[in-house]
């Protein structure tokens, strides 16, 4: 209808009262399996005695992040460490020496070849009295014979001189190797401390 009059709401009835503190202890029964949020197993990356762990070590105590918890023995590890940088300048060393015996080699071919050529035009200096016969076949023979030695000797330091890269590369390789055995011992020394 159109002259209703609204009505006016009341609201709610509501009872007050006034808080107190007190105490009340409630008692739960509850069944079943409680575990940490968080848990970590140590397992040592490297084999060794273990020469000190954390006090307060043990399962189910809480650890600070980066607490060393466990040391194991590195003495050996360490050595491997000296042992490989010992090595690879050991290997270094031997790679300058190669070096050296290649140039040394170079100029010792330029020798004998000079020696060959030496030899080379003696013999013909001989052969050629030999057939005017004014020389005699013994020193036909003579010079003969060091002309061969003298080739053999240029063939030998030649020979030896084409092996020099195979060898430096070979020291190479075992530089190499080395170094790899050298970042192994390091990083099993660094292992010998278990961290959380």
């Amino acid at each position: 209808a159109p002259d209703a009059v609204p009505q006016e709401s009341l609201g709610r009835l509501v009872r007050t009262f006034r808080a107190t503190p007190d105490s009340h202890r409630i008692a739960v029964r509850a069944y079943g399996t409680s575990r940490a949020a968080d848990s970590w197993t140590a397992i040592a990356e490297v084999n060794g005695r273990i020469t000190s762990l954390h006090e307060t070590f043990e399962e189910g105590e809480l650890v600070q992040a980066g607490t060393v918890l466990a040391t194991i023995d590195d003495v050996d590890y360490k050595l491997s460490v000296e042992t490989a940088e010992s090595e690879i300048a050991s290997r270094e060393q031997q790679l300058k020496e190669l070096e050296q015996t290649r140039t040394h080699l170079q100029e010792l071919v330029e020798l004998r070849r000079r020696q060959v050529a030496y030899a080379e035009a003696d013999l013909d200096r001989v052969r050629g009295l030999l057939d005017r016969n004014v020389g005699t076949q013994a020193e036909f023979d003579r010079v003969s014979s060091i002309y061969v030695d003298r080739q053999a000797a240029l063939q030998d330091v030649e020979n030896r001189l084409e092996l020099m890269p195979i060898q430096q590369e070979s020291q190479k390789i075992a530089i190499e190797a080395a170094q790899l055995r050298l970042q192994q011992a390091r990083r099993d020394v660094g292992r010998c401390t278990i961290r959380l």
